[in-house]
């Protein structure tokens, strides 16, 4: 084989190197190539150059195969990632669950500590109506207890100023029941004496 032809095929195999892609695409090129040394090329080399050059007929399963392994990489990449995500909703499902364990028992802890508040509330508050009532009735008893004792001074004076007259006689009354009591007394005696008799 002449030197130019062993150049031409090292050219074919630089073409053969590249990415399947681009092969694919340059085929044409290793067509070319093979062309201008078809009187040279061995045979057995002929039906392995020949399937090279025709490369650009698998150009559109090429593409898909591409396209498919490209996909398929991106599919498991985005199945693998919603394989987390169903793993970590799973876990915050379990999360929630705890806790609702956790909140409920508490929840109704606070609403019965809020029944016996509200209900110590009602408590203070009906006490405080009370109180309010009384105080709002202080000044009046004040008023009349005010008034009572006004009355009773009074009442008292009247009282004193009787005592005080009757006892200027005290010494005078004394002697008119000592009299009326000698008076019955001798009475009696002398009833008594007339019976006997």
């Amino acid at each position: 084989m002449s030197l130019e032809n062993q150049a031409r095929l090292k050219e074919v195999i630089i073409l053969l190197n590249k990415d399947t892609i681009s092969l694919v695409q340059d085929a044409d090129q290793i067509k070319d190539l093979l062309e201008l040394i078809d009187q040279d090329i061995p045979s057995a080399l002929k039906a392995p150059l020949e399937s090279a050059a025709h490369l650009d007929d698998h150009f559109a399963m090429v593409r898909r195969a591409t396209k498919n392994i490209s996909s398929r990489a991106a599919l498991q990449k985005d199945r693998s990632l919603k394989k987390l995500e169903i793993k970590d909703l799973h876990s915050h499902i379990q999360t929630t669950r705890n806790s609702l364990a956790t909140l409920e028992p508490e929840l109704r802890s606070m609403e019965d500590e809020k029944i016996r508040l509200e209900a110590q509330l009602a408590e203070l508050n009906a006490k405080i109506q009370s109180h309010r009532a009384h105080i709002a009735n202080l000044p009046k008893n004040i008023e009349a207890t005010s008034l009572k004792i006004a009355s009773t001074i009074k009442e008292d004076q009247q009282i004193k100023n009787k005592l005080s007259s009757i006892q200027s006689s005290e010494d005078e009354d004394q002697k008119v029941l000592d009299n009326v009591s000698r008076i019955r007394t001798e009475a009696i005696e002398a009833i008594n004496h007339l019976l006997n008799q």
